[in-house]
């Protein structure tokens, strides 16, 4: 499922830190993400959500053969995020997994996204260094870490 060739077509991740962490919402379920993020891929035109875990709660999400396999090639690393990659349906507000998975290494500052949506003709892998951004102003909601590779000043 990994991909092992990294491809230069031009993606722009946006991290928010989740600011209802360790909320709950419902009866002993408590949000974990620590960071909610958009993986857009400019040549493709889709847009893919990733909610970071760390390695204990993103492994426990594993609902497949192949999940499980992901699971055996990706080890647990020490100051390292996991997420699944989901597509967000706007006609029916559905959120729904496709194969994917992304790393954020906490030490590097470096993020490594790996996507095979045949459906949506994106089948790459990236490794991305991730910058701070400034904030813009209090009252938008603008990202907290950016990782590109293309020119967001033209898109």
């Amino acid at each position: 499922m990994l991909i092992s060739q990294t491809t230069a077509s031009p993606i722009a991740v946006r991290m928010y830190e989740n600011k209802t962490y360790g909320t709950t919402y419902g009866k002993g379920l408590y949000r974990k993400a620590l960071y909610n993020a958009t993986a857009e891929v400019m040549a493709a035109g889709v847009t893919y959500l990733l909610d970071f875990y760390d390695y204990f709660h993103w492994s426990n999400m594993a609902r497949s053969d192949s999940d499980m396999e992901v699971l055996r090639e990706i080890p647990e690393k020490a100051n390292t995020l996991y997420s699944w990659v989901q597509i967000y349906d706007r006609s029916n507000k559905q959120k729904y997994r496709v194969p994917g998975v992304c790393t954020f290494d906490l030490d590097v500052d470096e993020l490594s996204l790996g996507i095979c949506d045949s459906q949506h003709s994106v089948e790459e892998s990236w490794k991305l260094a991730v910058r701070r951004c400034k904030l813009a102003r209090q009252d938008t909601n603008s990202p907290q870490l950016l990782a590109t590779n293309a020119d967001l000043a033209s898109a």
